[in-house]
């Protein structure tokens, strides 16, 4: 049976150090969102988690939780780690089957929790994707990998060229836009549905030559859709999100609880797997956007990017 989605990006464990808000050597600068710790001091952690990660991770598992059948492909080192992720990957839903193991460490991922906000360290070491021989799925879901991407993505470009069933949604990484809008120009020239926040959009349009100064939302669109993609999505943080395909523009607020927010990690991979999911399901891209605002938010209120996804009969009785 083909998988409803493949997913490729590296993926870490992610440790989660919770700094107490009660510590005096650490305070948040919100007007410049920069968080101060002492130099060469010891700094209380309040809390310390492990968890999976990694965007084709995280959205893997919160397309499983939703009752869909997905699988990852990655390289993980030959450690404990590399043996924990696969297993644990099982144990929540996902598949496998496509997870590779190398010589070397897994990604390991320090990840500074502040008042519901995050501050990611982060490392990828050099690894060797090629395209296999997998069934064709309905999605292939394309996102972050180290700076040496370029030649498995000419690869994964040939693949989808060849296979043009296979639908492509694609969330861009940080050493995407490193190398620069060229470099991963041919992907998002294939790409039925982008996935980016607001920076991202503008970083992208700025990259390609577009003036975006003083641009809307709603412009932003418009632009990134001249650029290739079929359908684009943009998160905006606390001010919602939006769709659109080039004609119809589509907004949604945040989805409200009572619960506080805990840690944003993983809050855009967990709407672009609420989002994604409600396409697979045959759903309206009105319904899709509250599906992935309603996973985002409940997937915020748990330290993680993992804990707190909804399930989709609970994200159906919010609807």
């Amino acid at each position: 049976m083909p998988f409803d989605v493949i997913l490729i990006s590296d993926v870490s464990i992610d440790e989660f150090l919770k700094v107490d808000d009660a510590a005096v050597m650490c305070d948040l600068d919100t007007h410049k969102c920069r968080i101060c710790l002492n130099y060469a001091e010891k700094i209380p952690v309040a809390e310390f988690k492990t968890s999976l990660g990694g965007n084709a991770a995280n959205v893997a598992v919160g397309l499983a939780k939703l009752g869909l059948n997905v699988s990852v492909y990655s390289e993980v080192g030959n450690d404990a780690n590399g043996d924990r992720f696969v297993r644990e990957l099982k144990e929540r839903g996902v598949d496998n089957s496509l997870i590779i193991k190398t010589p070397g460490e897994t990604d390991v991922h320090s990840i500074i929790v502040y008042q519901g906000e995050r501050t990611i360290l982060s490392y990828h070491r050099p690894k060797n994707y090629t395209v296999q021989k997998w069934e064709d799925p309905k999605w292939l879901y394309y996102s972050s990998l180290p700076k040496q991407f370029e030649l498995f993505q000419q690869e994964l470009v040939s693949y989808l060229k060849a296979h043009p069933n296979v639908l492509i949604a694609f969330n861009p990484g940080v050493y995407h836009f490193k190398a620069g809008y060229e470099k991963y120009k041919p992907f998002l020239q294939l790409t039925d549905l982008l996935f980016v926040n607001k920076e991202e959009a503008v970083e992208m349009l700025s990259q390609a030559g577009t003036k975006v100064a003083g641009m809307d939302t709603r412009a932003l669109h418009g632009e990134l859709y001249k650029l290739g993609p079929k359908m684009t999505v943009i998160t905006d943080a606390a001010n919602g999100a939006s769709v659109s395909n080039g004609e119809e523009y589509l907004a949604s607020p945040i989805f409200e609880t009572k619960s506080p927010i805990v840690d944003k990690t993983g809050a855009g991979d967990a709407f672009a797997s609420g989002f994604l999911a409600a396409l697979l399901y045959g759903k309206t891209s009105t319904e899709a956007l509250k599906w992935g605002v309603i996973n985002s938010s409940m997937c915020i209120r748990e330290v993680g990017p993992m804990n707190g996804l909804a399930t989709k009969a609970g994200i159906e009785k919010l609807v």
